[in-house]
């Protein structure tokens, strides 16, 4: 009997994509789109009932019929329910293959509410979403307060730079859970970013009596560090490196040599580095473009690059370096994968701006500053209609 053959929905070339927010992959088609909502169904969820899918299906696939489907899919009761209906859309998947989804999918929603709720914030705040990764938290503490979600929205207010609220947070799970080396050293942290030196070095002095939470020099160094004793912080990260195996003592003690302008030492300490890795070539990079050694920052992040070429970050990084090195040809190519990638990086946008201006292209500059504000505009108007809803 021969093969049967599975026709594409779209019998047409597409090739505008789109991109899933979460995993930053892109698709061309209803079939990927599908595959990958039911692969990453956690990180997809937002994206498949959003408006901007449902017009590309329309509009770049040619497929409205398709497109008001989705729309009505997600008008079902139920998570389970409107996942279900949205990968049912065409005669993609078997009965089996749903079955076996709509299993784990009752089983995540029978899950207590705050759990639930602390995973999509987990989801989000992994993928470097804090801002969108709070408001979770907050559902899921007026469900139930506890020390791992205190602690969570403690370090997702610290990526937002709210040391003060993170403060709050961090201290109520540490009273939750005193004996949590990794809480208690959060809040501490906190409370250093916060500039409460008083009560962080309190509570240092306390933790060292009792003998709790491990090493604490890393934490001394920033407390050093914020109060602007900067000597005072290589001395305390000199031990936390000589203590521990993390790797991050190491890159923060380079950034102090930096600082310090001991770039001879900032470079021999890197090389001290356990994994030379793709941060390890990041992290020398920048240590060469302190130095003045733009060309050496260069090949850094160009090695980098070998085995991470979808990073828009890197992309970026080597546009700035390539700027900094008058070859301004070099960086219009590479701000442009960075922008291939993540079209609406507002860093990114930027750094084309500077690029173009240097370059004598003053209308292109003058259009993507424009566009910037634009953008900012209408970030501000979402803002702000969510905070009316």
């Amino acid at each position: 009997m021969p093969a049967s053959l599975l026709l594409c929905a779209s019998q047409q070339k597409n090739v505008v994509p789109y991109q899933f927010k979460l995993t930053n992959v892109k698709v061309y088609s209803i079939e990927e789109a599908l595959y990958h909502a039911y692969s990453y169904w956690k990180e997809s969820l937002d994206d498949v009932s959003s408006r901007p899918f449902a017009d590309w299906v329309s509009n770049a696939l040619g497929l409205p019929r398709v497109a008001k489907k989705i729309s009505g899919a997600d008008s079902a009761d139920g998570l389970s329910a409107r996942l279900i209906n949205f990968l049912s859309v065409i005669d993609y998947f078997d009965e089996d293959e749903l079955g076996e989804l709509h299993a784990q999918l009752v089983e995540w929603e029978n899950r207590l509410e705050w759990e639930r709720l602390k995973d999509r914030g987990d989801q989000l705040n992994g993928a470097g979403q804090p801002a969108k990764a709070y408001p979770f938290y907050l559902r899921a503490l007026a469900h139930d307060e506890n020390a791992r979600l205190l602690n969570n929205a403690g370090v997702c207010l610290m990526k937002l730079c709210k040391y003060r609220e993170a403060a709050a947070y961090l201290e109520r799970a540490h009273t939750a859970r005193p004996d949590d080396a990794q809480i208690t050293k959060n809040f501490i942290e906190a409370l250093i970013y916060g500039r409460d030196f008083g009560r962080a070095k309190e509570l240092l002095t306390e933790i060292e009596a009792t003998g709790g939470a491990g090493d604490l020099s890393y934490l001394y160094g920033e407390l050093c560090y914020e109060e602007g004793d900067i000597r005072g912080a290589a001395e305390h990260y000199q031990k936390a490196t000589a203590s521990g195996d993390d790797v991050f003592y190491i890159y923060r003690l380079t950034e102090i040599y930096v600082k310090l302008r001991y770039f001879d030492r900032a470079i021999e300490t890197m090389n001290a580095a356990p994994v030379k890795d793709r941060f390890f070539l990041i992290k020398q990079a920048e240590i060469y473009a302190a130095c003045g050694n733009v060309p050496a920052a260069i090949k850094c992040v160009e090695k980098a690059l070998v085995t991470d070429k979808g990073g828009a970050k890197l992309w970026m990084t080597l546009a700035q370096l390539y700027r900094l090195n008058y070859d301004n040809t070099r960086a219009e190519m590479s701000i442009r994968m960075a922008l291939d990638i993540e079209p609406d990086n507002e860093e990114a946008l930027l750094e084309s701006a500077r690029i173009k201006k240097l370059s004598g292209k003053t209308r292109e500059y003058q259009q993507i500053l424009r566009s910037i504000l634009q953008n900012f505009k209408k970030s501000y108007r979402e803002i702000d209609r969510e905070k009316i809803i």
